[in-house]
C-alpha cells in the first residue's frame, strides 16, 4: 500500500510533520465528515474489513504496475457525492473507516539507510484541510521541549497499529493475487455493477474462488486471505443498495420531482433520515467502532526532526 492516503479525490496538501515547520502550530479534529463527501473510496486494512463490509461495499482498487490491489470501502458508484455523507457533513453509515477517523493526518514509509532496521513511517498532515491553526484552544503538535504532544502521540500510536494490520493485509492480497484455479485462472476480475464496469476497481470472481483446489485454499487460509475474501463477497450485496441510494438522492434533489410530489401531496422517504436512524440504532447497540485497529506492532512512526 502506498501510504495511507484515503481516496481518489483531489490530492490533499500533504506535508511531512516536522519540528522545524510545526513547532508552534496546532491542529484540531474535523467537526464533520464533509471532507469525505466527494471521495469515491477509502482504503481498508484487514483488522476492519468485517465491520466495514457490514456497512458498505468492500472492493479492490487496482494497483499500478507491480503494485498489489488495495481493499477499499466504496463510498459512491455513479454519483458525484456519497450517500454516506450528508450536505452538512454528517456521517451516516454505522462504521467509519479508520483513515477517515484520523484525518487530517496520513502516513507513508519513511526513507531508510539501513535495510535491516525496523520499518519507519513518516507522519503527514494535510495543510489544506483548514484544521491547522495557531489557536490556543487547539492541540499542539509538539510540547515546548520539541517532543510530540500527548495528542500527537495518540495519532502516532494509531498509525503504528494501522501499519501492522496493513502489513497483514499485503500478505493476504499477495496470496489472492497468486492463487490459481486448476485450469490456471486467477481470482481478480474488473468490478461490474449491472452493465457498467467500474473503472479502476476489481472484484474477486466467486466461481473461480470456489473452484480452487484444497492446497490453494489452505495457502489462502494461512495468509489470512479467506476472511478478506468472505468480507468482500458478503459486502457486494451493498452495491445494489448504494445504487438505489444514489438514485433516491438524485430524485430528491430534482426540483421538478419535488414540485410534483408537493402538488400531489405525497412525500418520498428520505434516504438520509433512514441512514440516520440506522446509524443511531447501531450506536445504541454498541456497534459503531471508533478505535484504531487493535493489533500489536514493532513499527516505528516518526515525524521529521524526531527520533
Amino acid at each position: 500500500m502506498q501510504g495511507h492516503r484515503p481516496d481518489s479525490a483531489p490530492t490533499p496538501a500533504l506535508i511531512a510533520l516536522s519540528r522545524e515547520r510545526h513547532a508552534t502550530r496546532r491542529w484540531r479534529k474535523p467537526a464533520a465528515y464533509g471532507f469525505a463527501r466527494n471521495r469515491r473510496f477509502v482504503p481498508l486494512v484487514l483488522a476492519e474489513t468485517d465491520l466495514a463490509a457490514a456497512a458498505m461495499p468492500l472492493v479492490f482498487a487496482q494497483g499500478g504496475d507491480g503494485d498489489l490491489p488495495q481493499p477499499v470501502a466504496l463510498l459512491r458508484l455513479n454519483a458525484d457525492s456519497s450517500p454516506y455523507v450528508t450536505d452538512d457533513g454528517r456521517w451516516l453509515a454505522p462504521y467509519i473507516p479508520a483513515v477517515l477517523r484520523v484525518y487530517p493526518f496520513s502516513a507513508r514509509p519513511a526513507p531508510q539507510d539501513d535495510a535491516t532496521a525496523p520499518p519507519r513511517m513518516e507522519l503527514l498532515i494535510d495543510e489544506g484541510s483548514g484544521l491547522i491553526s495557531d489557536d490556543a484552544r487547539d492541540a499542539r503538535f509538539f510540547d515546548p521541549y520539541g517532543a510530540p504532544s500527548k495528542a500527537l502521540d495518540a495519532v502516532i500510536g494509531f498509525f503504528r497499529h494501522y501499519e501492522t494490520s496493513a502489513a497483514a493485509t499485503r500478505t493476504a492480497l499477495q496470496a489472492l493475487m497468486q492463487a490459481r484455479t486448476p485450469d490456471g485462472a486467477g481470482l481478480f476480475t474488473p468490478l461490474r455493477h449491472g452493465d457498467t464496469v467500474q473503472q479502476g476497481l476489481l472484484a474477486l470472481d466467486r466461481a473461480a474462488f470456489d473452484a480452487l483446489g484444497d492446497d490453494s485454499f489452505l495457502q489462502l487460509r494461512a495468509a489470512g486471505a479467506i476472511a478478506l475474501a468472505m468480507a468482500h463477497f458478503i459486502s457486494r450485496t451493498q452495491l445494489d443498495w448504494l445504487a438505489r441510494a444514489e438514485r433516491a438522492l438524485a430524485q430528491q434533489s430534482d426540483p421538478q420531482n419535488t414540485a410534483q410530489d408537493s402538488a400531489a401531496g405525497s412525500s418520498r422517504p428520505d434516504i438520509a433520515d433512514f441512514l440516520s436512524a440506522l446509524a443511531i440504532a447501531q450506536q445504541n447497540d454498541g456497534q459503531v467502532q471508533h478505535a484504531a485497529p487493535t493489533t500489536t506492532t514493532t513499527t516505528t512512526t516518526t515525524t521529521k526532526g524526531t527520533t
